[in-house]
């Protein structure tokens, strides 16, 4: 099975299938229990982040060009000043000269001027084995045609350099709605715990260890569909680490599944050693 958030990108707008009102009834034990869960664009249950909040200065908005409006498509993660990680799923098919990239100046996704985003150069997606896009390996980096000036309120997250044990605590963001059917502009965030490799596989059909992490609460919250492509991070002393990227959501706000994560750790050679490919080939310094 493979661990994706599905992102139909339509003539102006992301069409959600709204479903009924979450079945409180069902076995909260019971890892094989089949509830629907509706699949809306948000981080189901989080917190609204204050607009004037410098905390996530590596966020980034992914925006695709349709009939000259820019529509959401999913997040990011600054990692160079040209540089941004995100899912593979997020942006597979995008056209490069339609996709623009909006660092987080207000904790927003209002419309800004044109020159505010950043315009994509080069994608590159993580191959499997036999050489070919498999979203079982749901990482790539985005190279933007001119870098991304870092200030206070703006620059990289940091790589993570040991794989985290199970039960610590950490941060995903996303922008959402207020409900599920009312959209907002802000970005939310929401704590999630990290699970064990076992307590993934018993509620995950064919969970991928060490290509990807689960994370989830006992109460009803996480990540959802347009979320993919965002950070999951450990915060130390204010270092905000990426330990997993925003993979798949399918049990939107499930206290049965928790979300999947892309494991960060896994791919950090390949995400320094690509960077600096794009880098040396670009001329960027």
């Amino acid at each position: 099975m493979i661990f994706t958030l599905i992102f139909i990108v339509l003539a102006d707008l992301i069409t959600i299938s709204q479903q009924s009102v979450l079945n409180e009834d069902h076995n909260e034990n019971d890892p094989s229990s089949e509830d629907e869960f509706p699949l809306i664009p948000m981080i189901f249950n989080g917190t609204s982040v204050e607009t004037d909040s410098r905390e996530f200065k590596y966020y980034v908005s992914i925006h695709h060009q349709v009939n000259g409006e820019l529509d959401l498509v999913c997040g990011g993660i600054i990692y160079k000043p040209t540089i941004i990680i995100s899912s593979s799923v997020c942006v597979d098919g995008l056209e490069f000269d339609k996709t623009f990239i909006r660092p987080n100046y207000d904790n927003s996704i209002k419309l800004l001027d044109i020159e505010k985003y950043f315009p994509v150069k080069e994608i590159v997606f993580h191959l499997n084995p036999h050489g070919y896009i498999d979203y079982d390996y749901d990482i790539c980096l985005i190279q933007l045609t001119k870098p991304i000036q870092f200030d206070d309120s703006i620059g990289p997250i940091n790589l993570p350099d040991e794989q985290y044990e199970p039960g610590i605590d950490l941060v995903t963001m996303g922008f959402g709605e207020i409900d599920r059917l009312t959209p907002t502009l802000e970005l939310k965030k929401i704590t999630l715990t990290l699970r064990s490799d076992d307590y993934c596989d018993q509620r995950i059909n064919d969970f991928l260890p060490t290509l990807t992490i689960c994370a989830g609460i006992e109460a009803l919250g996480g990540a959802c569909l347009g979320d993919g492509g965002g950070p999951l991070v450990h915060i130390e002393n204010d270092r905000h680490i990426l330990v997993g990227i925003i993979s798949s959501g399918f049990e939107c706000g499930s206290r049965i599944k928790p979300n999947v994560f892309v494991n960060v750790f896994h791919f950090v050679d390949w995400i320094k050693e690509q960077s600096e490919n794009l880098i040396d080939q670009k001329h960027y310094h």
